[in-house]
């Protein structure tokens, strides 16, 4: 019996090992590319004030109108 605890603990650690080390690389790359997203939006959007200005209306749009709202709604 200890021999079988023993080989699943190996396994355990065999299998676990590299499945939580890419676990952990997808979840970087995951917020790293938000991370680049974000950032490209705060340079090109955010700090242009014409283009900020043009975003909050189109925004303001999106979350007013009764179609948007009826469209988020919908299940897919």
């Amino acid at each position: 019996m200890k021999q079988k605890l023993s080989f699943v603990s190996y396994l355990f650690f065999v299998w676990g090992t590299p499945l939580l080390t890419f676990c952990a690389y997808q979840y970087q790359l995951a917020v790293m590319d938000l991370d680049r997203t974000n950032r490209i939006f705060y340079q090109h959007v955010i700090l242009n004030e014409k283009r900020a200005k043009d975003y909050q209306e189109l925004d303001s749009l999106i979350h007013n109108n009764e179609f948007f709202k009826s469209y988020r709604t919908l299940d897919c």
